[in-house]
């Protein structure tokens, strides 16, 4: 005969079981969920990185282009227009391997690029450094020194 003792154990040990079972499933359901959040979450980053490489092999390959107009414009032979086609030539094959290169292995292709060449890598670190300096001072909408002081004193401009 079952006493009421053993009774309130043996519901206690079927709940506990339940509960344990319930805890399993819901930790199997949130490391599921998690692994799917992981997921989409690099899908998206992946994505928008892509987005980005492609943007940058688009304004790297326009440089190039803009250097090999330059190159063209110069008297055929000279340095100036060895230099500039050879520096034209590096930004494009940057390019390619800025639009085909996943992500990381771009920032690897980039410092190899940078030891094989060097001179083209500065001279497009230079160039794009020159070209967001213009870019800043274009953007610059605050007026000069000069011009404060003839709005002041008309009678000085």
């Amino acid at each position: 005969m079952m006493t009421q003792d053993d009774t309130v154990q043996k519901d206690f040990e079927s709940t506990k079981a339940d509960v344990k079972a319930a805890a399993e499933d819901l930790r199997d359901d949130a490391r599921g969920a998690a692994r799917h959040m992981r997921s989409e979450a690099e899908k998206i980053a992946g994505d928008q990185a892509n987005a980005a490489r492609q943007r940058v092999a688009d304004e790297v390959g326009s440089l190039g282009g803009a250097l090999r107009k330059a190159a063209r414009d110069l008297e055929a032979g000279t340095i100036q227009e060895q230099a500039m086609s050879r520096v034209a030539e590096g930004i494009a094959d940057l390019s390619d391997n800025i639009a085909t290169a996943d992500l990381r292995q771009g920032v690897d292709d980039m410092a190899g690029y940078a030891r094989r060449q060097p001179v083209a890598f500065l001279g497009a670190a230079a160039l794009l450094g020159f070209a967001g300096a213009r870019f800043l001072k274009a953007s610059d909408h605050t007026p000069s020194r000069a011009d404060d002081l003839s709005e002041d004193w008309p009678e000085y401009s």
